[in-house]
């Protein structure tokens, strides 16, 4: 069991890197490393993203991957819909060149820095206060009705919230035992997740994070939260092994920074006073 589990999270891992750069058609294959930078509107924001760092841009209205598209102009008003890319934490270095895509390719996973950033916006974005309704659905027994729980599985049965925080996250494990092996549900480690969450002062869910109960740093970790408190309305999952969760609010920081970074940003008054008198005439 333990060398299937040990196989399972390194497939995760391998899909994580081609989901960001191995399943897209050639015309994307192409696109990810052109020498144009890909500008566009993000969560109501202007945004220019760099052409050697993100993966599967998406824009609002284009087919699904694989088919055919138009080739059309890109503005600050084109909606985007979907993209990734890479961060090495803590320095926050994207993949600039093929030397930096091979570092994050060889890295382990047992120690990797490297996370994986994804992005969706636009038509799929899921409303701002997403993670508050996803987690009034975390335990179903006291779960609102439009959460739609019918007959789930025995690992979905409830959580419970753990008297103890971790790294100033409120903690939340899976309550009951595993019917075939008799041992709490928490220690399975095959459909096992604790979830972590963290609160503002309002009560409103900042943070939102799944990770694996396997027993070593390499665990996958999800962690979801929204840049809507900052004026974009985006929603950024990012996946890191289990060895960087007490990291996990300088990560948030870093991204949310590195995000904020992608912002156009109106252009300053020309300093020329030629210019100034031109502009003052018009």
């Amino acid at each position: 069991m333990g060398i299937v589990v040990l196989l399972c999270i390194a497939a995760w891992f391998k899909l994580a890197s081609l989901w960001q750069g191995g399943f897209q058609p050639p015309e994307m294959a192409a696109a990810q490393y052109s020498s144009k930078d890909v500008v566009g509107n993000l969560g109501g924001l202007p945004v220019r993203l760099p052409h050697y760092a993100v993966h599967l841009v998406e824009y609002d209205g284009e087919p699904s991957w694989g088919k055919s598209k138009k080739s059309a102009p890109r503005t600050e008003a084109t909606g985007i819909k979907s993209f990734g890319f890479y961060a090495r934490y803590p320095d926050m270095q994207m993949i600039d060149s093929y030397a930096t895509e091979k570092e994050q390719k060889s890295q382990s996973i047992y120690t990797t820095m490297w996370l994986s950033v994804g992005v969706t916006s636009g038509e799929i974005y899921p409303k701002d206060g997403f993670l508050d309704r996803r987690f009034s659905c975390l335990v179903p027994s006291t779960a609102p009705p439009t959460c739609g729980y019918g007959n789930v599985y025995w690992w979905r049965n409830d959580y419970e919230r753990l008297p103890k925080p971790e790294h100033g996250l409120t903690v939340y494990a899976l309550k009951g035992v595993e019917p075939k092996s008799g041992l709490p549900a928490r220690e399975d480690k095959t459909f096992a997740n604790d979830v972590f969450v963290a609160k503002d002062k309002q009560g409103r869910v900042r943070t939102y994070i799944s990770c694996s109960n396997v027993g070593h740093e390499a665990a996958p970790c999800g962690h979801d939260f929204s840049m809507e408190y900052d004026g974009m309305h985006a929603l950024v999952y990012l996946k890191y092994r289990r060895g960087l969760l007490p990291h996990w609010q300088d990560i948030q920081a870093k991204v949310t920074q590195a995000m904020l970074g992608f912002v156009m940003q109106p252009q300053a008054a020309s300093d020329n006073p030629k210019d100034q008198a031109a502009s003052s005439q018009r």
